[in-house]
């Protein structure tokens, strides 16, 4: 009897085997062949699933970031504030960073590898964050029409969030003196900041 194989099954468990793998080591470390070999695979039968070591380390991060848009939908589904959802998508971001500094160190040792062949990441960057952004800046819209927030500049304060964020990454990585409690104090001090609507005096 044939056994039938899933294929896209046996592909995303490549990428989440894959992932393990990179951060274990550093991109350079891992090659097509250590691939295979986690993955109990041979080379050639890897072949038909992905062509070359970079197409199997962006699938594995696309993996990565499509499980914390998940996460995102949970937090926005659930009750309370526009200002206390804010925080919680931004403290998962941060749980993650700083569970997966291992990881992360590899994602920024690459894009700094590839930078300096003369490539660009921005489009792929561009693609890995567009979900975080559409969350904070979907929230800070809907806090504004409940009347939760003052209206106010929502691209330029979505950006001062993701900018908090991207100064905890280099911290991790570069300079490793990131404390997540400290940066989630710099998150909430931003947010308490954010103008509140005054309710309107009742007419008499």
């Amino acid at each position: 009897m044939a056994i039938v194989v899933n294929h896209e099954e046996r592909r995303k468990e490549i990428l989440r085997k894959s992932l393990r793998l990179f951060a274990e080591s550093s991109y350079g470390e891992v090659t097509f062949q250590s691939i295979a070999t986690r993955c109990g695979l041979a080379r050639t039968a890897l072949y038909k699933y992905f062509h070359h070591k970079r197409q199997i380390f962006d699938g594995a991060v696309t993996v990565a970031t499509n499980e914390l848009v998940g996460k995102y939908r949970e937090i926005l589904a659930h009750p309370g504030s526009y200002r206390d959802k804010l925080e919680a998508v931004i403290a998962e971001v941060f749980r993650i960073l700083f569970t997966q500094r291992d990881l992360l160190l590899v994602i920024v040792e690459y894009t700094i590898s590839v930078k300096r062949s003369g490539k660009t990441l921005r489009w792929v960057v561009a693609r890995h964050t567009r979900g975080l952004k559409a969350a904070l800046c979907y929230l800070l819209i809907k806090g504004v029409r409940a009347g939760e927030f003052a209206p106010m500049d929502v691209r330029a304060t979505t950006e001062v969030l993701y900018t908090i964020m991207e100064s905890t990454v280099m911290r991790l990585t570069l300079t490793d003196n990131a404390e997540m409690e400290k940066q989630m104090a710099i998150v909430r001090r931003v947010l308490d900041d954010i103008p509140r609507q005054t309710p309107r005096p009742k007419q008499k």
